[in-house]
């Protein structure tokens, strides 16, 4: 219940900082969208998924960023592992619009 109040928390502050342009700062997608590249880019260079969690887990990020990014790890290393870096941004960044569209009234 925590995880899904907080991603919701974070959906909902970054569509409405993207819907103000005046936000100077990536919106949640585009993060989304970047930190796949950048996991994609680890993979791609032999780094192993259960290191990279480890690494991530051992800097002390918060809970509700952790909910956001060891999942995104997951997929990048399991689902997407055939796809290049550009695609993963490409479908990370799709996915999340998408599902911000859904939540708009």
């Amino acid at each position: 219940m925590k995880t899904l109040v907080l991603t919701t928390l974070l959906l909902l502050t970054s569509f409405s900082a993207y819907s103000k342009n005046e936000y100077t700062e990536p919106s949640f997608c585009e993060w989304l969208g970047n930190a796949a590249t950048s996991v994609a880019q680890i993979r791609d260079n032999g780094v192993g998924e259960y290191d990279l969690i480890g690494k991530y887990l051992s800097e002390g990020k918060s809970y509700g960023e952790q909910s956001v990014v060891i999942p995104l790890i997951d997929r990048v290393y399991g689902v997407e592992k055939q796809l290049s870096p550009a695609k993963i941004l490409f479908i990370e960044k799709q996915q999340c619009m998408l599902t911000l569209a859904n939540y708009l009234p």
